[in-house]
C-alpha cells in the first residue's frame, strides 16, 4: 500500500520534513498552503481554500510549517479531521523511554534522551539535543544546534534559534522556558525565565525586551 502524506506549507522546513519523509518510505505527497504556492520542485501545491480535507481521509498529514502560530493554526484546526503523524529522521536518535506527540518533525541527528517529552506539533531541528528528563511543549520551535540539557522544560510556542544552550535544572528544579518566549540564536541560558513572551537577544550581550 502506498504511504501518503499530506503536508501543510510549501516552503524551506516542508522540503526538509519531506526529504526525511521519503527516506521513511512514504511515496506520494499533497501540498496544502495558504495561497498554492509551493517552492518545493515537482510538487504543486492547493490553496487553503480550495483543500477538502474529506478527501484525504486516509492520508498521514503534518503541518511543515516553521512560524509557531500557524503551524498550531493549521493542527488545532485540521487535527480532528486528518491523521496527524510524526516525522522522525532515520538518522536522528530517540531514546527508548522518550515520548513524541503527533505532528512533530524530529531532524536528522536530533537526539531526544531518556524521558524527554516533545508535544504535539513541535519541530527538533538537525544536530539538537534535548537531555534527559527535558519537556517541550506543544507548538515550540527548537532551531539547529541547540542543547536543553537534562531537566529542561519549555514551555508552549516558544522559539529557540540556532545554537542556543541551556543549563540542567533538577528534578526538584527544573530550568523553564515560559510560553511564548523567543531566545535568538547562541545565547546561553542559565537560570529560568520569569515571564512569557520575551524575547532574549545577544547584541553581543543578552538584552531582555519585552514582545
Amino acid at each position: 500500500m502506498t504511504k501518503k502524506l499530506l503536508v501543510f506549507g510549501g516552503s524551506g522546513h516542508a522540503k526538509d520534513v519531506i526529504a526525511a519523509a521519503r527516506v521513511m518510505g512514504y511515496e506520494r505527497f499533497g501540498i496544502v498552503t495558504t495561497d498554492g504556492t509551493s517552492h518545493i520542485e515537482g510538487l504543486s501545491a492547493v490553496a487553503e481554500a480550495d483543500f477538502k480535507p474529506d478527501q484525504y481521509a486516509d492520508w498521514d498529514c503534518i503541518a511543515a510549517i516553521g512560524n509557531n502560530d500557524h503551524r498550531k493554526r493549521f493542527y488545532e484546526q485540521y487535527a480532528a479531521k486528518i491523521n496527524f503523524v510524526s516525522i522522525i529522521s532515520k538518522e536522528a536518535s530517540i531514546s527508548e523511554s522518550a515520548t513524541i506527540g503527533p505532528g512533530t518533525y524530529i531532524g536528522a541527528f536530533a537526539y531526544i534522551g531518556p524521558d524527554a517529552v516533545v508535544g504535539d506539533a513541535c519541530i527538533v531541528n538537525t544536530h539538537s539535543i534535548v537531555g534527559h528528563d527535558a519537556k517541550i511543549s506543544d507548538f515550540t520551535h527548537v532551531g539547529p544546534r541547540v542543547c536543553l540539557s537534562g531537566h529542561v522544560e519549555l514551555g508552549k510556542n516558544v522559539f529557540i534559534g540556532a545554537g542556543a544552550s541551556f543549563n540542567n535544572g533538577s528534578y526538584d528544579a527544573p530550568l523553564c522556558v515560559p510560553d511564548g518566549v523567543h531566545i535568538g540564536m547562541g545565547c546561553q541560558i542559565t537560570e529560568s525565565i520569569r515571564h512569557q513572551n520575551v524575547r532574549l537577544i545577544p547584541k553581543p550581550n543578552y538584552i531582555l525586551m519585552q514582545r
